[in-house]
């Protein structure tokens, strides 16, 4: 029940918006944002879980190739096993 978020302004974007923009669509239940390798500069790449699989596709509907930021993301759905 995972989303894989590209593309992200995390730099502008945490972990709270993330929340607030997904929950439209169902219960959140983590949100992970990536950061560079020893750094704490974010990546545009973030992780969202939602509760259910019918959360995950009505987000997923709703928001792939939408805009976060006035930036356009692209959302990919990840099986839970292929998450570490």
């Amino acid at each position: 029940m995972f989303i894989s978020l590209h593309r992200v302004s995390c730099r502008n974007v945490n972990e709270n918006h993330l929340r607030e923009i997904f929950g439209c669509f169902g219960t959140v239940d983590a949100v992970a944002i990536e950061f560079h390798n020893g750094t704490k500069v974010p990546t545009s790449v973030a992780t969202v879980t939602m509760h259910s699989v019918e959360d995950r596709d009505a987000a997923f509907k709703g928001m792939n190739k939408g805009q976060i930021d006035g930036k356009q993301i692209t959302l990919e759905c990840v099986a839970e096993s292929s998450k570490k």
